[in-house]
């Protein structure tokens, strides 16, 4: 494939993320929260149990900067902070279950995802979402070529992604 079309690619990726960043940052003001902190929550709920250090990682912050938005957001009730028995060095997150039960996050969260995609046909869903995996397919053959992490990590990783698809 021409250099063309990749860079037609990027540029439409970068457009979408831009929207999808203006959709979040409006689910955030009604919220009362930081567009940081609606990224920091979706990342936690996708991934219930991802430790600090993960999270710090995934979203390209430094560890402080990541400790005092989870701090802020256990003080709101968000977001539950866990140190497990079996190792008192790490902090595992998730989502508390009284955040996700209250009435405007669960009428925003509706508001924005039936808003989003309100005139997309069945058909159309199925061909996004096709090209949606077969994109993140290509995505992670690219980045397990340069990728340094080890397999077993890897291996973690998709099952922790698989048990939250099933939840």
């Amino acid at each position: 494939m021409g250099n063309e079309y990749k860079e037609q690619i990027w540029n439409q990726l970068r457009v979408i993320q831009n929207k999808m960043r203006g959709y979040l940052h409006e689910f955030g003001k009604k919220c009362g929260m930081s567009l940081q902190e609606i990224l920091l929550l979706r990342e936690i709920a996708a991934r219930p149990g991802i430790t600090l250090v993960e999270i710090s990682h995934t979203m390209g912050m430094s560890k402080s900067t990541t400790s005092s938005m989870v701090s802020r957001l256990e003080e709101r009730g968000a977001i539950i902070r866990e140190i497990p028995k079996y190792n008192r060095r790490i902090v595992l997150l998730r989502v508390s279950p009284d955040f996700s039960k209250r009435p405007e996050i669960i009428e925003t969260r509706t508001e924005l995802v039936s808003g989003l995609l309100k005139d997309i046909s069945e058909e159309d869903a199925v061909i996004i979402m096709e090209g949606l995996e077969r994109l993140d397919r290509l995505l992670d053959g690219s980045l397990e070529q340069g990728s340094k992490t080890n397999p077993e990590q890897k291996l973690q990783e998709k099952e922790r992604d698989a048990l939250t698809l099933t939840k």
